[in-house]
């Protein structure tokens, strides 16, 4: 019987450790990656719930002649700019496994199986982040379309073939659906296959323009405020900015833990998870967090199940668990500089 009564016990303790700890896993793991950082600090980190994600979209904006004179009879007709696109959640889990052994025997006192609790739910939270944050730069389509549609889809090196929530971006007149592109390619490149500094930041202020030339979102989101690249990338604009003798961060980002630099009014932050375009060059996301969400579930925003018996094995486990999608509410906003070719 007192074996029975230590097991409840420390069962107890662990559960009650993990429940009380669980709320901040959103943070924990938000802090870590790039995108869902940006996108809670700009409020587009949203609750839902339903059968799918359902949220509408303008995608164009009424280009009628608004003037008249007078008293010239005003018609009146409803202009259709609306429509409600679905995407279908994704969910998330990690386990935190524990031994019988290490819950028993090894960790027997109250602040053991304290300190236990928070290893094993680093370690968890640890590879949840890694694998999410991957994920967020990809298209979705991996283990049979359960990932989280990332950038790779929303910000695409083809953003006009394919569909999208249901929109296909080939359909003429599906403008709004594609993303601004520019692919160097070849095209500026010298003698040494690597693309000059200056002509970077030429083509880099030419995608910004492209992307705020929709006038949705005012003069404060117009542009993109965020843009994503990987460390070689990152490194190749610093070059850039080393050279001029300017070098301006975003105090606030910096202070989060994000090393940044700025790009015009853009914060520009460097992500080792970021990929390589198919060619196997940089890639610059320019992201407009104006016209980007990423909901989650309430029931499951890291939440964790309660610590329970594991069924043919000696241990015990919790699970946390997270469900949402990214979504994106007008992808001309955003914008991909591709064949970035950088110096060896």
């Amino acid at each position: 019987m007192p074996a029975t009564t230590q097991s409840i016990t420390n069962n107890s303790i662990l559960a009650a450790t993990l429940a009380r700890r669980s709320p901040g896993y959103v943070s924990q793991v938000g802090n870590q990656i790039a995108l869902w950082y940006f996108l809670k600090r700009k409020g587009r980190y949203t609750p839902a719930t339903g059968e799918a994600i359902e949220y509408s979209v303008e995608y164009k904006i009424n280009t009628d002649d608004p003037s008249y004179s007078g008293m010239e009879p005003l018609g009146l007709q409803e202009y259709d700019n609306l429509t409600k696109l679905r995407a279908e959640w994704k969910q998330y889990q990690r386990d935190i496994v524990i031994s019988g052994l290490d819950m028993k025997v090894r960790n027997t006192g109250p602040e053991a199986l304290i300190k236990l609790a928070k290893q094993k739910e680093t370690s968890a939270l640890t590879g949840l982040q890694n694998a999410m944050n991957q994920h967020f730069y990809l298209d979705g389509t991996g283990n049979a379309g359960k990932r989280v549609t990332g950038l790779g889809a929303h910000i695409s090196e083809t953003p006009t073939t394919g569909t999208i929530n249901g929109v296909n971006r080939a359909t003429a007149g599906n403008t709004w659906a594609q993303n601004q592109s520019i692919d160097i390619n070849a095209a500026h490149y010298t003698g040494s296959a690597t693309l000059p500094l200056f002509t970077l930041k030429d083509q880099m202020e030419l995608l910004r323009m492209y992307c705020g030339r929709t006038m949705a979102g005012g003069v404060t989101g117009r542009f993109p405020d965020y843009i994503l690249t990987s460390e070689t990338g990152y490194l190749y604009y610093s070059n850039h900015c080393t050279r001029i003798g300017q070098r301006f961060v975003n105090v606030d980002v910096a202070d989060a833990g994000f090393d940044n630099l700025k790009f015009m009014k853009t914060t520009m932050v460097a992500d080792q998870d970021c990929p390589a375009d198919a060619g196997g060059d940089q890639k610059y996301f320019f992201i407009n967090s104006q016209f980007m969400e990423l909901y989650y579930a309430p029931a499951y925003n890291f939440s964790t199940l309660g610590m329970e018996r594991a069924m043919s094995q000696d241990g015990f486990y919790d699970r946390i668990l997270w469900a949402g999608e990214l979504v994106c509410n007008l992808w001309n906003k955003q914008g991909l500089l591709q064949g970035v070719k950088t110096a060896a």
